[in-house]
């Protein structure tokens, strides 16, 4: 029963991703729709439907119950930078891929494909454990990848200036939703509900959206100019095992050792880094 539902959650999705795919090579979609809708998702349907999930499945409690979660995430990431760094020597990755292989290996995208295929798969129960990820994985890039990549200019390049945090890049209007979703729980902010509905609304259509804009992606990228080297691989095999390893060992000494300490804590739950 489990691999059937997992079979039944994932065929929606890639039938989505091959609409797309199949539309764009028909050219019903011309080539600004995919960057349009892009920003769309982004922009506006996004952070319409975290404010409206946060507002409707979270409160101050349950938030503050993630605390512990939270340390566990951010364990997570800083011992994947160290496994990226590992591995990057091992392969000895030339210079100008250096900053990019490491950011492959420890941050993704996790709003386009992330967010559909979490919500697909566990359904809305999870998103407090994306939201989690999420802001961390925003952070992580911002705050610490995009060091690694100014640190590591391509060999026709003359060193550029150090870059500083873009705060900008900080606060996406991802983000914003949810701060703003914050607020109205802090102060007990009534929305109304017409105001709600639109944004549930707009909410529901980020992930069918997301969706058929990977498969134009797909289509625009070309799937045969996809090359198979041995930093291409080894950066998948550092994001898609490496990394998932060294989330399943936080979560291990989690359990076994912090955990036990933190009694109290009663709240958190491995499914987060899941």
């Amino acid at each position: 029963m489990g691999l059937l539902s997992s079979i039944e959650s994932i065929f929606p999705i890639l039938v989505l991703i091959a609409l797309g795919y199949v539309l764009r090579g028909r050219g019903m979609f011309n080539d600004t729709f995919s960057g349009n809708l892009s920003k769309f998702i982004l922009q506006i349907a996004l952070p319409a439907g975290i404010f409206v999930s946060v507002i409707h499945h979270l409160d101050i409690a349950a938030i503050w119950s993630l605390r512990a979660s939270f340390l566990f995430v951010l364990a997570s990431f800083i011992l994947g930078y160290v496994l990226a760094c590992i591995l990057m020597k091992v392969l000895n990755i030339q210079q100008g891929r250096k900053g990019a292989f490491i950011n492959m290996v420890v941050n993704d995208n996790c709003l386009f494909i992330g967010l559909p295929v979490q919500m697909a798969l566990f359904g809305e129960e999870s998103f407090p454990f994306f939201l989690l990820y999420y802001i961390m994985n925003t952070l992580s890039l911002w705050m610490v990848g995009i060091f690694f990549i100014d640190a590591d200019p391509l060999l026709d390049e003359d060193k550029k200036p150090g870059v500083a945090v873009s705060w900008k890049k900080l606060l996406p209007p991802p983000m914003i939703g949810f701060i703003i979703a914050i607020i109205v729980l802090i102060f007990s902010i009534s929305v109304a509900p017409i105001i709600t509905k639109t944004l549930d609304y707009l909410g529901n259509m980020v992930t069918p959206l997301s969706l058929v804009y990977i498969g134009i992606v797909l289509r625009d990228t070309g799937l045969s100019s996809i090359r198979l080297n041995k930093d291409t691989i080894g950066g998948l095999f550092g994001r898609f095992i490496i990394t998932p390893m060294g989330m399943i060992g936080v979560l291990y000494v989690g359990v076994q050792y912090v955990i036990p300490l933190a009694p109290h804590t009663t709240h958190w739950s491995p499914s987060l880094c899941i």
